[in-house]
């Protein structure tokens, strides 16, 4: 079940509410401190680290005040210190391990779908996404384009400067897709210097400006860099949608290799 923030806070407050009232109603012997654990730990798996500061803050606060008016049962002053000191690094020393495994699974799920070296979905979520879209275009009947796209001599670039250099490239190449497509867009990753880009709802006229600007922006880079690669592009427009997403990447990298053998250095498009 997905809890959205804003609904874990509020449930988590009404949890603080409803604790220290009947922590307030029961005998003084009897303390339920240990329940405000609950909206602490909610808080900070849905809300994060600081929200489950506050409400840890919070409830170490309602439990103090609750001793406080009942009159604690210590017999020295320092064990009721102990006591106040106890609640408050249990609460706070939850929320930090509760946050932290909640960063820890974000990073872990954002690893499985994303490459870790450009920050572009990997294949599997990019093939996930387009068998969504193919599903959606054989509905509604409209043009969706699909590119590859190709570092040329992306290898000389690895044997004469070095693979961190070939990394620091691919991490531009990713950096200026995510930045240069339209938020309908996708952009992946396929492998090695191969990258794959997803168009809905568009036809070869918008396809064509989309990839001319972005094969643009890419030569810029590049020749600011200094680095002795082109890039080429085959771009397929499917007005019949195609059975598979793997059947739909094989017509765009067609096109591509088409580019390659033809010279390098630009892109090819074509109506399916």
């Amino acid at each position: 079940m997905h809890i959205s923030q804003d609904q874990a806070k509020l449930v988590a407050a009404l949890a603080l509410a409803i604790i220290a009232g009947l922590d307030h109603l029961t005998d003084a012997e009897l303390r339920l401190g240990v329940l405000y654990l609950v909206p602490v730990v909610l808080v900070a798996w849905y809300a994060g680290f600081s929200w489950g500061l506050v409400y840890a803050c919070t409830a170490s606060t309602l439990s103090a005040v609750r001793m406080l008016m009942v009159g604690h049962l210590q017999s020295h002053p320092l064990y009721f210190s102990y006591e106040v000191s106890a609640t408050v690094a249990i609460l706070f020393g939850a929320n930090y391990l509760v946050a932290s495994l909640q960063r820890a699974q974000n990073t872990l799920v954002k690893l499985a779908r994303h490459d870790s070296l450009t920050g572009l979905v990997n294949r599997a979520t990019f093939l996930e996404r387009l068998e969504l879209e193919l599903a959606r275009h054989r509905r509604v009947v409209r043009p969706l384009s699909l590119a590859i796209l190709d570092c040329d001599d992306f290898k000389a670039i690895n044997d004469t400067r070095g693979h961190v250099e070939g990394d620091q490239l691919l991490r531009v190449v990713g950096a200026v897709l995510r930045s240069s497509l339209r938020r309908t867009d996708l952009a992946c990753r396929l492998g090695g210097d191969e990258f794959a880009l997803l168009f809905p709802e568009t036809d070869a006229a918008n396809a064509r400006k989309v990839v001319e600007g972005l094969m643009a922006r890419l030569q810029g880079v590049i020749s600011e860099g200094a680095w002795a690669t082109s890039f080429s592009a085959g771009v397929a427009v499917y007005e019949e949608v195609p059975p598979t997403a793997e059947a739909a990447l094989k017509g765009a990298d067609r096109l591509m290799y088409d580019v390659k053998h033809g010279g390098k250095r630009g892109y090819k498009l074509e109506v399916v």
